[in-house]
């Protein structure tokens, strides 16, 4: 799944439970804003990349972009609560940062073909 179908998945995933999600900010933000109970959401989205398959590389890449998108989402205080939605292929590194990952506070959801297969909160 490429990152729009990602996120078209998670943007659906917060609709569905309460959430009011607004269009994507711009080129430069978050991928996605959702506001509930006066709390807003930012989610960073990584999908799938040509290479990823014969590439660890485009994986080792892609995931420290993502960690970087996190920790300057906070320093910049834009949002309440932080969330990076990834794919399977992502998961082994994003786990390898999951103390620093519920330190911040970052929420997990890990997309696959057959939606969002795994949601995991601080």
């Amino acid at each position: 799944m490429r990152e729009p179908e990602v996120e078209a998945c998670v943007r659906q995933y917060l609709a569905d439970h309460g959430y009011d999600v607004t269009s994507r900010p711009g080129r430069h933000g978050p991928d996605i804003i959702a506001k509930k109970d006066r709390r807003v959401l930012a989610v960073e989205v990584k999908g799938d990349r040509p290479g990823h398959e014969s590439s660890p590389g485009t994986i080792n890449v892609e995931v420290m972009t993502l960690l970087g998108q996190i920790v300057l989402r906070r320093g910049e205080g834009i949002a309440d609560d932080l969330a990076v939605a990834i794919r399977p292929i992502h998961r082994r590194l994003v786990l390898r940062a999951l103390p620093a990952l519920r330190s911040l506070g970052v929420w997990i959801f890990i997309v696959t073909e057959n939606g969002l297969d795994e949601v995991g909160f601080p």
